[in-house]
């Protein structure tokens, strides 16, 4: 019997993400039940099981953990209160986008000089590029994305430019 695709399948890509990691899930549990040889067979075909296996053994993988947990949560409060409150709130004030995203930038880059003042002139950038992509798409949940995004990738640069594990 041939298997038809589903013609509705492109209009929920989560839940085709879903199923995918579901059987991604249930082919790892049963390489758990194939013999030794097979499994370190496969482990050495695919670089990033090994990338991950290695973490798990040096004991970084509650700090990965959680810093994918503080991305996320950065990514979603920051844009709430930076880009979804203030941008709305200095608009509706000057009457001007551009101005709103502007003061935003600058507030948000203030709020982070505890880093230096090198890195609040790329989190002011960034900053610009966020109220930019609000202000142009109208909503929060794209910029939420890029900016749970870079961080999670600026935690990865870090932890691979590091060395660890």
């Amino acid at each position: 019997m041939e298997r038809r695709p589903n013609p509705r399948s492109h209009r929920r890509p989560w839940v085709q993400l879903a199923a995918g990691l579901a059987r991604l899930r249930h082919r790892a549990s049963v390489l758990g039940h194939l013999g030794n040889h097979r499994a370190a067979r496969l482990r050495t075909a695919v670089p990033a099981f090994l990338a991950l296996e290695r973490v798990s053994r040096s004991g970084w993988t509650s700090e990965i953990f959680l810093w994918l947990l503080v991305s996320l949560s950065a990514g979603f409060c920051e844009e709430l209160v930076f880009r979804g409150y203030l941008q709305r709130q200095f608009h509706a004030a000057t009457g001007n986008v551009v101005v709103a995203v502007a003061l935003q930038a600058i507030v948000f880059g203030l709020v982070h000089t505890y880093q230096g003042w090198k890195p609040v002139l790329v989190i002011t950038v960034l900053g610009v590029l966020y109220g930019t992509l609000v202000a142009l798409r109208r909503d929060l949940r794209s910029s939420m994305i890029a900016h749970a995004w870079s961080d999670i990738y600026e935690g990865y640069a870090k932890f691979l430019w590091l060395g660890r594990p």
